[in-house]
């Protein structure tokens, strides 16, 4: 029955405030365990990142030495050259190759122009004649190869060990495959090495410490002046089509290279962030909904009032702990998941369900109900048993 304002609830008005009391904390505890559930998404999401990032790599290796093929700055090249397939990247960034060559057409200067009429007058000073205009001049227009800087940028992307390791922890069928590619790639270096094609100091930097035992996924960080003075043209396009990632794996099929979150089977689902968003921002109103019935009941006399949950969870210290926990559960599952996301947005949203959360602990702390559990009341009691016996 609805009272007027400024009256105190009556016991028959206890029982509907307990209800969504129960209803929205068991609600806000149950968005709390999906929240605890998406972390391990978030800890995923990473090697998803990385996964996604060496495929469009490894694709777009592939694309640019079919371009180079095309391109006509290098087919020409290629005519002259007959060994052209045999230089190296590096050498291949400081190409200049000569399109066109001309004879140079002299522009119209003093001393070819006709002479300039003399007018009547006193004679002035006489000046020398200038020089007669350079002949026989040539002019030659080169070109450099549009696909040599994307091609080094690329391998010296998939030079990343982190990049390499956290795509080969996301499946199987990629560990295999950069395992395979990545013994090929150092396999074509020392060759180059050992041919004496190139010469440089060190192939491979030490990224382990001195007798420590390979890790189950280890990926090799190599000089990448190494790489690109040790690989030719040929090992590169060998390298760019060997294990290329085809689109059968069912993880590449996705829309996108992330798991979608499915919070619900066959009823919800989505992307990380945005459910991850949308989850606290729900979390905050359910709290808030919370907070609202529980203010309404901390303004009775009779608080915690019998039969209600707040006077449920007040019979031993155990189960007064237990709500404790609980009223901190979602904040404690929206901080840790933002942690773990890196995410600003996350992390923002993470803010309105921590402040609703300590509203609610200072609404039930007007009447002191979590004074039996608190620290300082803990160690008071202890102090007394132990002088008491």
């Amino acid at each position: 029955m609805p009272h007027t304002m400024g009256s105190r609830p009556t016991a028959r008005d206890e029982g509907p405030s307990s209800r969504a009391c129960t209803q929205s904390g068991a609600f806000a505890l149950l968005l709390s365990a999906v929240a605890l559930f998406l972390i391990p998404y978030w800890i995923e999401r990473p090697r998803e990142i990385s996964t996604g990032r060496y495929i469009a790599y490894r694709l777009t290796l592939s694309s640019e030495m079919d371009a180079l093929d095309a391109d006509p700055v290098w087919q020409k090249y290629r005519l002259s050259n007959p060994s052209s397939d045999l230089i190296s990247i590096a050498e291949l960034l400081n190409l200049s190759v000569p399109m066109s060559s001309g004879p140079m057409v002299p522009t119209a200067t003093a001393a070819t122009l006709p002479p300039p009429k003399k007018l009547p007058g006193p004679p002035g000073p006489s000046f020398p004649s200038p020089p007669s205009a350079p002949t026989n001049l040539t002019v030659t227009i080169s070109a450099g190869i549009d696909e040599a800087p994307i091609i080094a940028d690329l391998l010296r992307k998939l030079n990343d060990p982190i990049l390499l390791t956290n795509t080969m922890r996301e499946a199987n069928y990629f560990a295999f495959s950069i395992e395979k590619w990545g013994n090929k790639r150092n396999q074509l270096l020392y060759r180059g090495v050992v041919s004496n094609s190139c010469h440089v100091q060190r192939l491979e930097v030490p990224t382990l410490p001195p007798g420590a035992a390979k890790p189950d996924f280890f990926a090799p960080l190599l000089e990448n002046d190494a790489v690109l003075k040790c690989l030719s043209i040929s090992d590169v396009r060998e390298l760019a089509d060997l294990e290329l990632p085809t689109f059968g794996n069912p993880l590449v099929s996705e829309p996108r290279i992330q798991r979608q979150v499915d919070l619900k089977p066959g009823s919800l689902s989505g992307d990380l962030l945005t459910s991850s968003v949308v989850l606290q921002m729900i979390l905050f109103f359910v709290i808030s909904y919370f907070g609202a019935f529980a203010q309404e009941a901390v303004s009775s006399d009779r608080f915690p009032g019998a039969g209600t949950l707040f006077a449920a969870f007040t019979r031993s210290r155990w189960t007064l702990a237990t709500m404790f926990l609980a009223v901190w559960t979602p904040a404690l599952a929206s901080l840790a998941m933002s942690v773990v996301s890196r995410k600003w947005l996350v992390m923002l949203c993470s803010i309105p369900v921590i402040s609703a959360t300590a509203w609610v602990q200072h609404v039930l702390g007007q009447k002191s109900y979590f004074v039996s559990v608190q620290p300082r009341a803990l160690f008071a009691s202890r102090r007394f048993r132990a002088h008491k016996s």
